[in-house]
């Protein structure tokens, strides 16, 4: 269930902490490869930068730094 407070990360501010709630996607290769990356319930991560268009998002997570798309970065619901 979601929460009010609970947003996309696609949707969030750049250089702010934020903490993953859940990852919502029917697609099981996608939230199985989202899972493996560390995009899990508590773990801690911001976005670094957007592209031009904000169709990419630049994002830091569990000490790396990788490239999401927008589209599904919006799987991923976060809070501050």
């Amino acid at each position: 269930m979601q929460n009010i407070q609970t947003i996309s990360l696609n949707k969030c501010d750049r250089n702010i902490f934020y903490v993953i709630e859940f990852v919502e996607c029917k697609n099981i290769p996608i939230s199985r490869r989202l899972i493996e990356l560390g995009f899990v319930k508590g773990a801690e991560l911001k976005i670094i930068q957007f592209s031009a268009l904000k169709k990419t998002l630049l994002v830091e997570i569990s000490g790396y730094i990788l490239s999401l798309r927008a589209n599904v970065a919006s799987f991923i619901k976060v809070k501050k």
